[in-house]
C-alpha cells in the first residue's frame, strides 16, 4: 500500500513541477491578465507537493554540495544590500532565489535514481512544448495563420532567445532518449522539432548551442579514433548546414543574415547588429565597475543602475559573469561558480549516458551565461542541482554495493 502512496505523490509532485517550469518561463515577465494568479498557484502547489515529498521520507536526506553553495550565494546576495548603491534592488532577488532554492530541497528528496531523472526530464520537455505552443498561438493571435513564421518566433509572448536556449536542452535530452533506446521515433521528431523552433527563433545563442551540444555530447561519449571520427563528421554535418544558410536566399533572408551581423561585429565592420554593440558596451562598462570595486561588487542587481551606457534605460549586463562580478564582486562569483565550473572536471563514464546528457545541458548553461544573466532563472539552475544529485546517488549506490561485497 506505501509503494501506491508513494507513486501518487511522485505523480503530484512531478504534475507540479511541469506547472512550475511553464508558470516561471512563459507568465513570469508576461504582464498578461492572470500570470500573478498563475505563478501564485503553481508555487502552492510546488510548496504543498515538494512538502509532501519530505514528510515521505522517514529521514533527513542530506543536501548535495551544490544547494549548500547556492544558498551561501543568496545569504552574500542579502548582505549586498549594506553597501549595494540601491538596497531595494539588492534585496528584491532574495524572494526569487529563496523559492529557487526550496525547489533544490524538493528535488533532492524527489530524485531516488536515475529512473526518477529521467521522468524529470520527460517532464521537462513537456513543458517546453508546452511554452512553445502557448507562444505559437501569441504570434498567431498577433500576426495572422499564414504569416507569422516570417517573423522571429517569441517575439511575442516571450523571448526568441528563451525559447532557442530551451530547445537546446531539449535536443541534448532528445538525443540522450534516442541513445538508451527509449521510444526512438517519437524522440527523434522531437529532436528535428526543437531543431526547427531554434532556426525559427533566429537566435543566435541558440543556433551555436546547437552546435556546441551536439559537439559536447559526441566528445563526451566516445574515446579515441571513435571520437574523433565522430566529431569530425559531425563537424562536417554542420558546416554543410551553415553552407545553406548562407547560399540559400530564403534561408539567409530568414536566418542566415543574423550570423552576418555577428561575423561584422568581430570582423571588418565593428558596427554589428544594434543588439551585439549594446551588449558589448554594457559588458564593458560591467568589466570596468568591477576593476572598481573587485571583491565586493556593487550589490547584486544594480549594474542597470550603475551604468552609464545607455541612461536612464536600466539595462542590465547582458553576460552572467559580469552581472555577478559588478554585482557581488569576486567573493559572489566564487560563491556562484564554485560547483558550476566543477562540473566540466567532473569525469563520467562514457557508458553513463544519462549523466553525460546532463553535464552537457549544464556546459551549455556556463556558455549561455556568456551573453545572458541567469543566477535567478530556474529552468537553468535545475539541471546544476538535478547533475550533482545524480553524481551523489551514484556515488552512496556504489558504497552501498561495496560495502554489500565486503560484507559476503
Amino acid at each position: 500500500m506505501s509503494w501506491k502512496i508513494d507513486n501518487v505523490l511522485n505523480i503530484l509532485f512531478d504534475i507540479s513541477f511541469l506547472l512550475y517550469i511553464v508558470a516561471y518561463v512563459y507568465y513570469y515577465d508576461n504582464a498578461i491578465a492572470n500570470s500573478e494568479m498563475i505563478r501564485m498557484v503553481a508555487t502552492l502547489a510546488m510548496l504543498t507537493t515538494g512538502s509532501l515529498e519530505v514528510l515521505k521520507n522517514n529521514k533527513l536526506v542530506g543536501l548535495n554540495s551544490y544547494i549548500l553553495s547556492y544558498m551561501l550565494f543568496m545569504a552574500f546576495c542579502l548582505l549586498s544590500s549594506i553597501w549595494a548603491y540601491d538596497s531595494h534592488l539588492a534585496t528584491r532577488s532574495f524572494p526569487v532565489m529563496l523559492r529557487i532554492v526550496i525547489l533544490f530541497v524538493f528535488l533532492n528528496y524527489r530524485i531516488i535514481n536515475d529512473t526518477d531523472i529521467e521522468r524529470l526530464l520527460d517532464i521537462f520537455l513537456i513543458a517546453v512544448i508546452i511554452i512553445i505552443f502557448i507562444v505559437a498561438g501569441d504570434m498567431i493571435e498577433y500576426y495572422d495563420r499564414n504569416t507569422f513564421l516570417l517573423y522571429r518566433f517569441g517575439i511575442v509572448g516571450n523571448n526568441p532567445n528563451t525559447i532557442a536556449m530551451l530547445s537546446s536542452f531539449g535536443i541534448i535530452i532528445c538525443n540522450h532518449k534516442c541513445k538508451i533506446g527509449r521510444n526512438k521515433k517519437q524522440y527523434t521528431v522531437l529532436f528535428i522539432f526543437f531543431m526547427l523552433v531554434i532556426l525559427v527563433t533566429q537566435s543566435k545563442k541558440g543556433i551555436l548551442a546547437l552546435a556546441l551540444g551536439l559537439f559536447l555530447i559526441s566528445y563526451l561519449r566516445n574515446k579515441g579514433n571513435k571520437r574523433i571520427n565522430k566529431v569530425f563528421y559531425l563537424g562536417i554535418i554542420l558546416l554543410t548546414l551553415y553552407i545553406l544558410l548562407m547560399i540559400v536566399p530564403f534561408l539567409h533572408n530568414n536566418i542566415g543574415y543574423r550570423f552576418d551581423e555577428l561575423l561584422d561585429f568581430f570582423g571588418k565592420n565593428p558596427i554589428g547588429s544594434n543588439s551585439t554593440t549594446k551588449r558589448a558596451k554594457l559588458i564593458l562598462q560591467g568589466f570596468n565597475i568591477w576593476l572598481h570595486y573587485p571583491l565586493l561588487g556593487i550589490g547584486i542587481n544594480n549594474f542597470a543602475l550603475a551604468q552609464s551606457v545607455y541612461p536612464n534605460t536600466y539595462y542590465y549586463s547582458h553576460c552572467n559573469y559580469i552581472e555577478l562580478l559588478s554585482g557581488v564582486g569576486l567573493i559572489g562569483f566564487c560563491l556562484y561558480y564554485a560547483f558550476p565550473f566543477k562540473c566540466i572536471r567532473t569525469r563520467i563514464d562514457i557508458k553513463d549516458d544519462i549523466r553525460i546528457a546532463l553535464k552537457t545541458i549544464c556546459l551549455l548553461i556556463l556558455f549561455f551565461d556568456i551573453a545572458s544573466v541567469n543566477f535567478q532563472e530556474v529552468y537553468f539552475l535545475i539541471f546544476y542541482t538535478i547533475f550533482f544529485i545524480s553524481i551523489n546517488r551514484k556515488k552512496s549506490n556504489l558504497k552501498a554495493i561495496n560495502c554489500n561485497t565486503c560484507g559476503v
